[in-house]
C-alpha cells in the first residue's frame, strides 16, 4: 500500500513538516534544528518515508531542469547564424530534443 506525502512550511514560523496524507505530520525539523518524529512513528520510518518522497521530488525536479537545459541549447542552435552551405539549424535543435526519448 503507497501512501502519499508532503513537505510544506509549516505554520510554525522555520519548521519544516513532512506530512501523511492519512495521519498528519510524521516528521519536522524546528526551527532549533531539531528533528521530531510523531508520536508512535519510527524514527528509521518516519525517515525512509522522508526520503522515498523527496526523491520523488527530486526526480521530477531533475526531469524538468533537464529538459529546460535542452531547451536553451536548441534554442541557441535555432539563433545561429548560417556558417555552412547546408543549414543544419534546425536538424541540431531537433537532435537536442529527441535526447532521452529512445
Amino acid at each position: 500500500m503507497t501512501q502519499d506525502y508532503k513537505l510544506y512550511q509549516a505554520p510554525d514560523a522555520n519548521t519544516i513538516s513532512f506530512h501523511s496524507m492519512n495521519t498528519g505530520w510524521v516528521m519536522r525539523i524546528t526551527a532549533e534544528g531539531r528533528i521530531e518524529v510523531a508520536e508512535g512513528a519510527g524514527v528509521t520510518e518516519a525517515a525512509r518515508q522522508v526520503l522515498d518522497a523527496m526523491q520523488g521530488m527530486l526526480d521530477v525536479w531533475l526531469r524538468k531542469a533537464v529538459l529546460a537545459e535542452r531547451e536553451a541549447c536548441a534554442k541557441l542552435c535555432e539563433s545561429l547564424s548560417m556558417q555552412q552551405e547546408i543549414d543544419v539549424r534546425d536538424q541540431c535543435a531537433a537532435a537536442i530534443r529527441a535526447r532521452g526519448q529512445a
